[in-house]
């Protein structure tokens, strides 16, 4: 019988002990995220690409076991080896396995092996242990060096290592032509206007202070997909229907949007973003291009599932895009996410993009959105990622790095010319509050009906929060800052900036932004919007504008508190994945239930009436936003001196059968 080659017996127990690490990583991993693939029935191409990515592990262990068995055998050529083959096996493996988790801790702190790790042992243990198994590692590879067979075998395999592991080289950037006008949107996630201050957020603070800013901006939803979905066409939401994240494609009217005639007018139209797990903007809007990882519910599954300390530290570079898609720039998957990933790719497909033709460009960076981490936070401070409490560190971080990344992409597209001759917009689809005192306007102080009062019962009762106290966004419209927009026009002539510079505090909404590009370009909207043109606004700082109403709706599960378990049971209840395309989708026939739990409200000039549904009535708040009086009795003398009767006949009228329950 033919002996079995000793290098042979090598590679295979270094691929025997690789996949039984793997198998314990497996099983953890499994072990936290199990639900989250139970929670949904799931068509049978979405194992498809669960197990072609479980195959990429395994084949990731299959290249590192013939690493390994390279050291082995180049060391044991060595007459001072001293360790048995056996031993350095052993060796070898152990600094291997100690090199990915140290470097998993340090470069991915939020990854579940990480916090293995830590606190039990001291980050500077950790780091500690980084280094020092990567000099061992360094100096075995030194050692292979001098072997002439392995440096034909490193030779021979160098271009392709390079080639996977880095970006393909970018092409030299086409020269944009100055007399092309561009239409191009800068979007940020969960900002309002309070949050952008020098400290906070220096770049886009310096730069709101150009041009003309609305400072009174309103996102009549404030949830991405339904708010984008209003930038796009500028209709409410209740005239679109996407009025909520996830809402059926097939129901949207993304045949309005502005996306198509720009298309027909020959603008090349692309959209960018680094998280599409709730914002599902695609080509049925009429953009030619997305930028941002691929939709579907792998981008769920996968997100939170394909954390692992050896795929991690390759999912941001060249190969990690071609077999990790759903996590590569991928805001979603927070625990590895960097944004200069983003940034560079997102720069990278833009220019590959012909150079002909006017662009419309919408960005939209994700990082200050729930639950604001990403790769280098530290798990202290996420401590539980459904919590709303404790944020304000984390959050703040987020902001002043979102200002970098925004930062260097603004840069870019200012160096390259896509400003010369434009029209920019800069904008947040809404804004977040942290769960602190002053987040919901009502308090005591100023409460003008009788004590202990409906509104404060009935959020005792029915919410997570407390009379004074939100959180996040589309979950309250007593809360202004949740649905406070940042807005800012730049109009560009030969790379010069016209529009002077002034503060337009008459409110606006996210709804005027379709029309007003429209009217830029000379184009009349077909059909009739429910926003105006506020070109002549920017244009001329002394052109008012007139007072309108403006409704407001929340999402769903309003003022709730989520957890991992009741989020597992509201998927099992009210989502399905469409077979077609894999995307999950909120079951059609629960549609009419988020309908009836939704909060409804309306703003005009001063004053703010909000409905809350409670079993047999709406709970109504009306509010003065100058002097912050408010009270839970239409029948009161100050509700009587309010204009609160003709607010709700308006939402009535404009909502219709959907104020179903009567006022008390």
């Amino acid at each position: 019988m033919k002996r079995i080659h000793p290098t042979m017996m090598y590679f295979f127990y270094f691929l025997v002990f690789n996949l039984c690490f793997y198998g314990l990583q497996l099983a953890l991993i499994v072990s936290k995220n199990s639900s989250f693939i139970s929670a949904v029935s799931l068509p049978p191409q979405i194992y498809f690409v669960l197990a072609a990515t479980l195959c990429a592990h395994i084949v990731l262990y299959l290249i590192l076991s013939l690493i390994q068995t390279v050291l082995l055998s180049d060391i044991l050529k060595r007459a001072w080896h001293y360790y048995s083959a056996e031993q350095w096996q052993i060796i070898i493996w152990s600094i291997t396995v100690c090199l990915l988790l140290s470097a998993n801790a340090n470069f991915f702190p939020l990854s579940v092996f990480s916090k293995l790790l830590s606190p039990a042992i001291p980050a500077a243990v950790i780091r500690l242990l980084f280094y020092l198994s990567l000099f061992a590692i360094v100096v075995l590879f030194i050692n292979s060096l001098f072997n002439r067979r392995t440096q034909y075998l490193i030779l021979g395999f160098t271009p392709f290592i390079i080639y996977i592991l880095l970006n393909p080289l970018r092409h030299e950037q086409q020269n944009i032509s100055s007399s092309m006008q561009n239409i191009i949107i800068l979007g940020i996630d969960s900002l309002n206007p309070e949050h952008v201050t020098p400290e906070a957020m220096p770049f886009l603070s310096s730069l709101l202070k150009q041009g003309a800013q609305f400072s009174n901006t309103v996102s009549p939803l404030a949830r991405t997909y339904p708010a984008w979905t209003s930038i796009l066409t500028g209709l409410y939401a209740e005239h679109h229907h996407a009025e909520e994240n996830l809402v059926p494609k097939n129901l949207v009217k993304s045949d309005l949007s502005i996306v198509w005639a720009l298309d027909k007018m020959g603008f090349n139209t692309i959209y960018a973003t680094d998280d599409r797990r709730f914002n599902s903007i695609g080509p049925e809007f009429g953009f030619k291009k997305i930028i941002g990882p691929p939709l579907g519910v792998n981008d769920v599954l996968l997100g939170s599932f394909n954390d692992f300390p050896l795929s991690n530290l390759i999912i941001n570079s060249g190969v990690g895009a071609r077999i990790f898609p759903y996590n590569y720039m991928n805001r979603a998957s927070f625990f590895s996410y960097y944004p200069a990933t983003f940034s560079e790719q997102f720069i990278y497909e833009l220019e590959q993009q012909p150079s002909t033709n006017p662009l419309f460009l919408a960005i939209h960076l994700t990082l200050p959105h729930w639950p604001y981490a990403w790769a280098v936070s530290s798990p202290e401070q996420l401590n539980n990622e459904f919590s709303v409490k404790k944020r304000a560190g984390l959050y703040n971080s987020a902001l002043n790095r979102v200002d970098k990344q925004f930062h260097y992409l603004y840069h870019y597209l200012e160096k390259n010319n896509y400003f010369n001759n434009s029209l920019l917009i800069i904008l947040s689809d809404h804004g977040e509050v942290l769960y602190y005192p002053g987040s919901r306007l009502t308090n005591y102080n100023n409460y003008q009906g009788q004590l202990p009062g409906t509104f404060a019962k009935y959020l005792q009762q029915n919410t997570a929060t407390m009379l004074n106290k939100s959180a996040g966004h589309g979950s309250d419209i007593l809360s202004p800052g949740q649905y406070h927009c940042i807005l800012g026009w730049y109009i560009y002539k030969q790379g010069h900036l016209i529009t002077p510079y002034h503060k337009i505090t008459t409110r606006t909404a996210l709804i005027d932004i379709a029309p007003t590009i429209l009217n830029f370009l000379n184009v009349k909207p077909l059909p009739p919007m429910d926003g105006i043109s506020l070109l002549s606004s920017i244009k001329n700082p002394l052109h008012s504008l007139y007072l309108r109403p403006f409704f407001i709706e929340s999402g769903m599960f309003p003022n709730q508190d989520l957890s991992k378990e009741k989020t597992m049971k509201i998927g099992q209840e009210f989502y399905d994945v469409n077979p077609l395309n894999g995307e999950i989708e909120i079951k059609a026939h629960k549609l009419n239930f988020f309908a009836q739990q939704k909060l409804y409200g309306i703003i005009h000039g001063d004053w703010v009436l909000a409905l809350y549904p409670d079993k047999t009535h709406y709970v109504a708040v009306i509010q003065n936003l100058v002097t912050g009086y408010w009270s839970d009795d239409l029948h009161g003398d100050f509700a009587k001196g309010t204009p609160a009767q003709s607010m709700y006949q308006q939402l009535v009228h404009f909502y219709g059968p959907k104020i179903y329950l009567p006022l008390p």
